[in-house]
């Protein structure tokens, strides 16, 4: 009598081939059952989902490629939230781009005939945005004198700095008129430009010496130095000054912005025409008293009068209509110096005022 049939086991053969399969009863009796399968095999595989990318943490505007490790796949949808190309359907996406920062996932759908495996990589891509640098002017100022200079620094804190000057320092000294700007790198490798940061320059003041007789005058100024062969006249420093000797004379101005400048130097002779002090008298000279008593030759009635500080100041302006004239000069004590200037003549004396 046969022996009962027991159990039997299922096999997933790969191959073509002669296959024995041994069965054992409850009496421990065997059977051999021997089964030969002939080609082809169809054998059913699920796909299996996976890939890599170039990078995975990188700055804003930046792009990767994708790399598909998958198995036994035929076709993929790629996701990328975030990204510039949300999906994608070639096997190994490439040129992702990123322009807003954040953390992204990337999702791959791998599938085959048989089937369909999903990957979904949670927090895949961090993309950061890059930390712009400020200029800033601790003097709150961006026009200087010429020969001056202006402090200009980068605000924040980041790893590298790089000035269009070619400076690497977080403050730079601007001496030159232009524009300045720079780049920083953060602590993620992000890189960006400043806004751009304009510094002028005031122009230098032009200064000139004009001369009428012996009085040198200077214009546009709000300040004069007066100067004789090239070194400084002690308390010359009005717009005029009365030449007193034979020379070269030049002057040093500051103009309203604080620019100095000085003239070249002007030549000035005394002629004879300048020298008529026998012309002009002065009583009493030193005086203690504000009463003076001037005295001229008859060529020069007509003539104006000016009277001059140490300083090159007008102090007092008369006109000689005779030739002898009396004056009240209410004067600090000190010396001056009195000029009678005609259309033919032009006369210094030195008055002292005790």
């Amino acid at each position: 009598m046969a022996l009962p049939y027991v159990s039997t086991a299922d096999f997933d053969p790969d191959s073509v081939g002669t296959y024995y399969l041994t069965t054992t009863n409850s009496l421990d009796d065997e059977e051999i059952f021997v089964c030969k399968l002939h080609g082809p095999v169809f054998v059913s595989q699920l796909p299996h989902a996976d890939f890599s990318a170039s990078d995975t943490a990188f700055c804003t505007t930046g792009c990767i490629d994708f790399s598909n490790q998958s198995s036994a796949s035929i076709s993929w949808h790629w996701e990328f939230p975030g990204a510039d190309r949300l999906t994608d359907t070639n096997q190994t996406p490439q040129n992702v781009c990123y322009s807003v920062s954040g953390i992204y996932d990337v999702i791959l759908i791998a599938r085959n005939s048989f089937g369909a495996d999903t990957l979904r990589k949670v927090n895949y891509i961090s993309v950061y945005s890059p930390d712009s640098a400020s200029i800033l002017v601790p003097h709150l100022d961006t026009l200087m004198r010429s020969g001056d200079s202006i402090q200009l620094c980068s605000s924040g804190n980041f790893l590298s700095y790089i000035w269009n000057t070619g400076d690497t320092s977080t403050c730079i000294q601007a001496k030159t008129a232009g524009a300045y700007w720079l780049t920083t790198t953060d602590a993620n490798g992000c890189s960006a430009s400043s806004d751009r940061q304009e510094v002028s320059v005031y122009p230098v003041p032009t200064v000139s010496v004009s001369v009428n007789r012996d009085t040198l005058s200077s214009f546009s100024a709000v300040s004069y130095q007066w100067y004789f062969n090239g070194n400084l006249l002690s308390g010359a420093n009005a717009q005029t000054y009365i030449a007193k000797a034979t020379g070269y004379y030049a002057v040093a101005i500051v103009d309203s912005n604080g620019c100095r400048a000085t003239s070249s130097e002007v030549p000035f002779a005394i002629t004879a025409i300048n020298e008529l002090d026998e012309s002009v008298n002065i009583y009493p000279n030193p005086s203690s008293i504000n009463n003076v008593q001037l005295s001229i030759t008859n060529n020069l009635v007509g003539s104006s009068m000016e009277v001059y500080d140490v300083n090159g100041r007008i102090v007092f302006v008369s006109k000689l209509m005779a030739q002898s004239s009396q004056f009240d000069l209410p004067l600090s004590k000190g010396v001056y110096f009195i000029r009678i200037l005609s259309e033919r003549a032009s006369v210094v004396k030195r008055f002292v005022r005790l």
